[in-house]
């Protein structure tokens, strides 16, 4: 851009993408809300910022014709894709593993965009609800001990925060968006049929998920028929050029839970992007739930939150403070190798004790928690007390030990099977699982040196 162009966008105060029924305007409070919606999203699930696969989205969002949008991965391993009104994409790491091409990340891509260009995202309702971290925690621990109490016990100590939820998609709004995915990805000259073949690999994707892409929009068939129809329509051809970019790209992709948002080796939880450490006792076991990391053994539970809250430890602890019992302690010299500011508070109610930890910076904080039936506390408050003297900050040498499952790019001989192919390169996934991670059936036989998807169970530092 020139610096006469640039000038003129700068005194305007908006920047446009895009043309006729699918141009995207931002305004300057657009572009602003972008940018805090980006660092919270960043903070709380993580983008994939400092990666090359991020520069190549973005220059695949480019060459559609929409450099004022922003495209970014999400690290999640859900199949899924998001467009928030004020000019940002996102796709999740679960949904680039599903894609074959670059015509394929376009299109789901364009998709995306149609939804910005038609500000479907502001005719969505938008509910707000009393939430925050220490009623989150409360409600998680205290639910895993005994249900019944969680959501009591949260809703006397959350303060209000804001959680969105949008409605789900309209049929018009999303037949719009198909639209724009097929239309845009070719002017772009890619196959406009590329969004079909996606819809289709996701629908027979065999993993377990909590939420997907497909779980909020019309049936596959009905919209595959629409679009096919409307390909008809405007005579678009369909092009058999191949865009063999995108396979390398994924190369190295962190499939399944990323380990820097909590692992467990042996004893030892390592949460790489908290940069915190510590040690669970002998025995324990560690799984993750959603954004949560939790660690359990001998009824006694320690729960580390992914998500943020905002302000510093301090404030955190101060405005929950006298509400459901909860009140501040002391800090244990220990919790000082923690990064940043460090504070600390319990509650106990129904029979359920609860020791939160909050720790952070001025602006954000984050939840890590211990709990126990009252009954228990004999034997839970020594493990809490134990595991808190373990706390410190993360080191490469934990990072290296991270366990990880990360996708090869591996090439399969020609007439060899994908069974085979899986017995020369053992994955953790299943056969069933992989098969549909590249659109084969399981007794597939490649007619040709093919490229093939593979996850590969490794440690973090084998890269």
């Amino acid at each position: 851009m020139n610096r006469l162009a640039l000038a003129a966008l700068l005194l305007c105060g908006c920047a446009s993408s895009g043309t006729g029924r699918f141009a995207v305007r931002l305004s300057q409070d657009d572009i602003i809300a972008r940018n805090q919606a980006l660092q919270r999203i960043d903070d709380d699930i993580g983008l994939l910022g400092d990666e090359p696969l991020a520069g190549y989205m973005q220059n695949v969002g480019n060459g559609l014709g929409f450099p004022q949008v922003s495209f970014s991965v999400l690290n999640t391993s859900e199949a899924n894709a998001y467009a928030i009104d004020s000019g940002a994409v996102f796709v999740s790491r679960g949904m680039l593993a599903l894609l074959n091409d670059e015509g394929e990340l376009a299109a789901v891509l364009a998709h995306e965009v149609g939804h910005i260009a038609a500000n479907h995202g502001k005719k969505r309702e938008i509910v707000a609800a009393p939430f925050d971290a220490l009623g989150k925690t409360l409600r998680k621990l205290l639910g895993l001990l005994k249900p019944s109490v969680g959501d009591r016990v949260a809703d006397a100590t959350s303060t209000t925060a804001r959680v969105v939820a949008l409605a789900p998609i309209s049929r018009a709004q999303e037949s719009r968006a198909d639209e724009a995915g097929v239309e845009l990805a070719a002017a772009s000259g890619y196959d406009p049929l590329s969004l079909t073949r996606v819809l289709s690999r996701l629908q027979d994707h065999v993993v377990e998920r909590s939420t997907s892409w497909l779980d909020a929009h019309p049936p596959v068939a009905d919209r595959t028929r629409r679009m096919t129809e409307h390909i008809a329509s405007l005579g678009l051809p369909t092009v058999s050029a191949e865009h063999p970019t995108l396979l390398p790209m994924l190369e190295g992709l962190v499939m399944d839970d990323h380990p820097f948002d909590g692992a467990a080796v042996a004893s030892k939880v390592i949460h790489a992007r908290f940069g915190v450490t510590y040690d669970v006792p002998p025995g324990w076991v560690t799984e993750r739930e959603g954004g949560v990391l939790v660690s359990s053994g001998e009824g006694c539970t320690v729960l580390l939150e992914s998500s943020s809250t905002e302000g510093s430890p301090d404030e955190v602890v101060r405005r929950n403070s006298g509400d459901g019992g909860v009140e501040p302690v002391p800090v244990e010299a220990s919790l000082l190798r923690l990064p940043g500011k460090v504070a600390r508070s319990r509650a106990e109610a129904s029979g359920i004790h609860v020791e939160l930890i909050v720790f952070g910076d001025e602006q954000r904080s984050r939840v890590l928690s211990g709990a126990w039936p009252v009954e228990h506390a004999a034997r839970c408050a020594p493990a809490f007390a134990e595991t808190i003297i373990t706390f410190r900050e993360t080191t490469q040498a934990d990072i290296a030990r991270l366990p990880v499952v990360r996708l090869r790019i591996i090439v399969a001989h020609a007439g060899e099977s994908l069974g085979s192919l899986l017995f020369r390169h053992p994955s953790p996934w299943t056969i069933e699982r992989v098969a549909s991670l590249n659109g084969v059936g399981v007794d597939h036989v490649f007619q040709h040196d093919t490229a093939v998807k593979l996850p590969r169970r490794e440690v973090w530092g084998q890269r």
